[in-house]
């Protein structure tokens, strides 16, 4: 997979929540407790997705946030244009902003 971005923002009913999103060459299931990726699928194509971070003080890392949702995953699509649309609602700095966003 690709590592593509990583930032913070306001989330629901959530503050400042770090984030990042990934491109990945696989399908697969997200978020499992030991291995967060289950059931890969090599030939299914491309899978985007975006995960709540935090940093992790013992391993000087960031890993996870499970805190903000059970498997930490803030979306996971195999559209690029709906992963585009979720990626720029995330880094929106406002509610007026997600409004113009939606629109699109």
């Amino acid at each position: 997979y690709c590592h593509v971005t990583a930032a913070r923002t306001n989330f629901a009913q959530y503050a400042d929540v770090k984030w990042a999103f990934y491109i990945a060459n696989f399908f697969a299931e997200l978020g499992g407790e030991e291995v967060f990726f289950e059931q890969i699928k090599q030939n299914y194509g491309r899978m985007y997705f975006a995960v709540a971070i935090k940093p992790e003080a013992e391993a000087k890392a960031m890993t996870i946030d499970r805190s903000f949702r059970n498997n930490g995953l803030l979306f996971q699509t195999v559209d690029p244009k709906e992963a585009l649309r979720n990626v720029l609602m995330l880094g929106a700095r406002d509610a007026e902003l997600r409004k113009i966003i939606a629109k699109l």
